[in-house]
């Protein structure tokens, strides 16, 4: 062990008081703490990781992310900073952490990269969309005329769209397979973040008054219902975007426990067909304005998960033993980490959506003006911040 996590412990519960959170969490033994808990998961698939740690209170910067080879963890982040004990905020921590290895431990990057690859040159991966509804197959036929005009701001538009609900069903996937497999504290972290993702997530009409892209609005719910099981739905609003949302939550359901990356693929792309109404013009304003302005507009409403989306190049290791969750004890281990929240804090309760079938170191970067990593720059901000910190190196560790 790089550190003693005996003495972190003692500090998370300090009953005095008497330790900042600046002081823990910015510590080089926290971070060691957390490079030990990344390096026990990974292990058992021979894969080596570094993890880093950075202390930015900012409202937008990043939580996590990974390149498939080192983990950079802000330990300052507004999910776990807005917890109100310092237990729940390293539990929180821990969480975001885990969520991170499950990307390094059972994400298929080379599906991701094909499917993203694909998409970009004008083609679709694993497979065309089938079984399609009348309005779908001229959504079909509409999207393969901007494949033969091989436009390439409209492209990335699509490729980015696509690539975006697959990180969406592929964060549901790897925090049930580190559920599964790590049923201790990683297992309590990722619920807690769980939980608070959905205390973050804004109400339909809430994102309509605030002038949400209608696109931005059917994808948040299809984040919060892929995150959590639930929609935040307090206004009892009814019309469209509920609709284009229930349209698409069967896919949701069907691909994201599916161990075969390619089902996650292949659900994205037949929901940007289910949602072309809302994706047409997005392509259509790429083209007019460029990618990158376009995609900053759509982006300013988008709902930001825990962490950011995973880069790498990797194959995950066949699986053993894998099963799909059981649903009613994860809704129940959901409901378990909101009480703990509740127990500390006040939290509004959420309209469910159950009846949807019927309708490597350890060391720490102190940056306080660190701007975060949006979902494209992921992977070049971690390699910069390694390549100007020293790394510890990866040494076998003790469970503990």
């Amino acid at each position: 062990m790089r550190t003693s996590h005996s003495e972190i412990r003692r500090k998370i519960v300090n009953e005095k008081g008497n330790i900042t959170d600046e002081e823990l969490f910015a510590s080089q033994a926290f971070g060691a703490y957390l490079a030990d808990l990344a390096e026990n998961a990974s292990k058992r698939y021979k894969k080596p990781i570094r993890v880093k740690t950075i202390w930015d209170l900012s409202p937008d910067a990043m939580i996590a992310c990974t390149n498939n080879r080192a983990i950079l963890v802000n330990t300052g982040n507004r999910i776990a900073m807005s917890f109100p004990t310092t237990t729940l905020k390293a539990d929180s921590l821990v969480g975001s952490l885990a969520h991170e290895v499950g990307h390094i431990n059972y994400t298929d990057f080379q599906v991701l990269g094909t499917h993203n690859k694909a998409l970009l040159e004008g083609r679709f991966y694993p497979k065309k969309p089938r079984d399609l509804t009348p309005l779908e197959e001229k959504a079909l036929y509409e999207l393969e005329e901007y494949f033969e005009e091989q436009n390439p701001d409209a492209l990335k538009m699509v490729a980015h769209l696509a690539h975006d609900l697959v990180n969406i069903t592929e964060d549901s996937y790897v925090n049930a397979r580190m559920c599964q497999d790590f049923p201790g504290k990683f297992k309590s972290g990722i619920r807690l973040n769980q939980v608070r993702k959905m205390d973050y997530s804004e109400s339909i009409t809430a994102q309509i008054g605030a002038g949400a892209e209608p696109y931005a609005i059917v994808r948040n719910l299809i984040f919060q219902y892929s995150t959590a099981g639930e929609i935040n739905n307090l206004d009892e609003y009814t019309g469209e975007y509920l609709d284009a949302f229930y349209s698409c939550a069967p896919l949701v359901d069907e691909c994201k426990y599916d161990d075969d990356a390619k089902a996650r693929s292949a659900a994205a792309n037949h929901m940007l067909l289910k949602l072309w109404k809302y994706v047409k013009p997005l392509i259509e304003k790429a083209k007019e304005e460029g990618f990158q302005d376009a995609n900053e507009e759509i982006e300013k409403h988008f709902e930001r998960g825990a962490a950011n989306a995973p880069t790498g190049r990797t194959r995950p290791p066949k699986s053993t033993g894998y099963s799909p969750p059981d649903e009613e004890e994860e809704r129940e281990e959901l409901e378990a980490a909101k009480s703990a929240v509740d127990y500390e804090t006040e939290r509004i309760e959420l309209i469910k959506t159950e009846e949807v079938g019927e309708g490597t170191g350890g060391g720490v970067y102190k940056n306080n003006n660190y701007g975060g990593a949006g979902y494209e720059n992921c992977g070049s901000d971690i390699e910069r911040l390694l390549d100007s910190i020293s790394v510890m190196p990866i040494i076998p560790t003790i469970n503990c």
